[in-house]
């Protein structure tokens, strides 16, 4: 970590914020870290958490709604168009608030706790399971009554940068940029070339980096990029793709 030394600044309008990449700075008068790389968030109020695997009740000891009914109350299910705005409109949201925001709690119940709605769930602290109502927009037929789910971290550390530096292509650290993105010619990033000319991004034939749920045989590629991010959804796959494109354009 750097310490940085004290600028005072004068009526002559702003100036640029100077610091090391990761944005992890030492103030001069204490380790004001909060925010930068691997660092935890500040929260605006205390960690609650409800009684066993519950979620937590209101203020009046009531229960409060559903998660998942409060999810397709507000962004409702189905193909609704417009003229104005695509879907592409929300992944970029996705793909531009992981540049800065990244809690890993995804993987915390898609990877490690996998079990949250069977009974050894019952007997995890970590496990609070989402409910599923029986009228369900998407589930009624299916009888999915539950979603996976695991609690929020007390102290959430976000691996993100806290500027907004395309981390979703570059990674978060040199090491990563270095090991995986890049090719070290040209200014040029690692690539692959396949039999129609299409350029992508390295791959692995592993199962990892959040390719954990590939349908095969059609969906095969899973990248090995700086960013595990850029295997996540698949808006936020394919601007990652985008962006890798446009750097060795």
């Amino acid at each position: 970590m750097e310490t940085c030394k004290l600028v005072h600044c004068g009526s002559g309008g702003m100036r640029p914020v100077r610091g090391p990449p990761s944005g992890r700075v030492l103030h001069a008068a204490g380790p004001a870290v909060r925010g930068a790389s691997h660092t935890p968030f500040y929260k605006l109020l205390p960690t609650s958490y409800g009684p066993g695997n519950d979620p937590r009740p209101a203020r009046s000891g009531r229960r409060l709604p559903l998660a998942r009914v409060v999810r397709t109350g507000v962004l409702p299910e189905g193909q609704v168009s417009s003229q104005v705005l695509t879907q592409l409109a929300s992944y970029y949201l996705a793909f531009v608030a992981a540049d800065v925001t990244s809690l890993h709690d995804t993987v915390n119940y898609i990877l490690w706790k996998p079990y949250c709605c069977e009974e050894k769930g019952k007997l995890d602290r970590e496990c609070t399971p989402n409910e599923v109502p029986v009228d369900d927009p998407v589930h009624r037929h299916s009888g999915l009554r539950c979603l996976n789910l695991t609690r929020a971290h007390v102290l959430p550390i976000t691996s993100s940068t806290p500027l907004f530096d395309m981390s979703g292509v570059y990674g978060n650290t040199k090491k990563e940029l270095a090991d995986k993105g890049r090719l070290f010619q040209r200014g040029l990033l690692k690539y692959e070339v396949d039999d129609s000319g299409r350029i992508w991004p390295p791959s692995t034939k592993t199962p990892v980096d959040l390719c954990l749920l590939n349908q095969k045989p059609v969906e095969t590629r899973c990248h090995d990029g700086p960013s595990s991010g850029m295997n996540s959804i698949f808006g936020v796959n394919m601007m990652s793709i985008w962006f890798w494109r446009e750097h060795n354009a």
